[in-house]
């Protein structure tokens, strides 16, 4: 492990990688915050995270391990399902905002990279980094272990009577 962090080939990947975890995490993160203050929700916008700055999301552990480990973390984004109409809807559509959004970077990623790989450009190798890393983020955060327990489990909105709410 140690010889293979000082390789050429790993520092590549580094150039290759850091940018697009940075982009994918930022996205992700604004994507659930985003869906919250939509809902009424002011907590994401007073905490600063309706940005796609990424230094506004990234826990330092967290990034350090994902650069690493290829695992790791982001700080989460604070709701207060307070301010939704209906709680369960709208800790479910904040929920999935993060996945959703990683899955539509995905996409227009492997277009983007499409156009560049027809026209014969090694630059789009980039976007095909950037839509791996979505599809990875995307998925391991749509487990449900990961966002069901959550939504039905109140731990999102700290709600401990979450499944018998109306």
């Amino acid at each position: 492990m140690l010889s293979y962090l000082f390789t050429l080939e790993y520092l590549k990947s580094i150039i290759y990688t850091v940018p697009a975890i940075l982009l994918a995490i930022s996205a992700h993160e604004f994507a659930h915050g985003y869906v919250s203050y939509k809902l009424g929700d002011p907590t994401p916008k007073m905490d600063g995270r309706l940005t796609l700055n990424p230094f506004a999301h990234l826990d330092l552990w967290g990034t350090v391990c994902l650069i690493l480990f290829r695992m790791g973390w982001a700080k989460p984004v604070r709701i207060n399902t307070a301010y939704y109409k209906d709680k369960k809807k709208g800790t479910i559509l904040v929920s999935l905002a993060g996945p959703a959004m990683n899955y539509i970077m995905a996409f227009v990623s492997m277009l983007i990279y499409g156009l560049f790989y027809k026209a014969g450009s090694s630059f789009g190798i980039w976007f095909y980094y950037l839509a791996v890393i979505n599809v990875g983020l995307g998925t391991f955060n749509s487990h449900p272990s990961i966002r069901w327990f959550q939504c039905f489990t109140g731990t999102v909105s700290g709600n401990r009577r979450f499944l018998s709410q109306d």
